[in-house]
């Protein structure tokens, strides 16, 4: 990619035609200038930026906000998932901890099902962990 000349790197419009711009992209373009960079070498730029005295209100309530639309999206998928659980737990009468015992010790058999159900309580796992990591860096 060729080194900026003082333009913004081209856009794309969304399903509706509208401008999309993500945060990241535009910190990362003004930040090298030369090309976008992963997301989590954004967030070191960003982080040694903040620690460098480089941190204003602006961007604390930016990340803020951030924070709070993933714990947002992470606490909807928590409720998409408890509820697809709540439907296996209904359908086999058992709650997910002793399905996840029975499974797991070979007791339960191969039914696809039971693989769905499993799949579910990772995946619940997972965002319940994202959850917490989320809520820790809000308070």
């Amino acid at each position: 990619m060729q080194k900026d000349q003082g333009r913004l790197p081209e856009k794309e419009n969304d399903r509706k035609g509208r401008l999309q711009v993500s945060v990241v992209d535009s910190l990362a373009y003004k930040i090298t200038r030369i090309r976008p960079i992963p997301v989590v070498e954004d967030i070191r730029v960003l982080e040694k930026y903040i620690e460098s005295d480089g941190n204003d209100e602006l961007t604390e309530s930016v990340i803020k906000k951030l924070i709070m639309h993933n714990l947002q999206k992470e606490e909807s998928d928590l409720a998409e998932v408890t509820g697809k659980l709540r439907h296996y737990e209904v359908k086999y009468s058992m709650p997910s901890s002793i399905f996840h015992e029975n499974f797991h010790s070979g007791k339960s058999g191969d039914d696809e099902d039971f693989f769905a159900w499993d799949a579910l309580i990772k995946m619940k796992d997972r965002i319940v962990s994202r959850i917490e990591l989320l809520k820790g860096s809000s308070q």
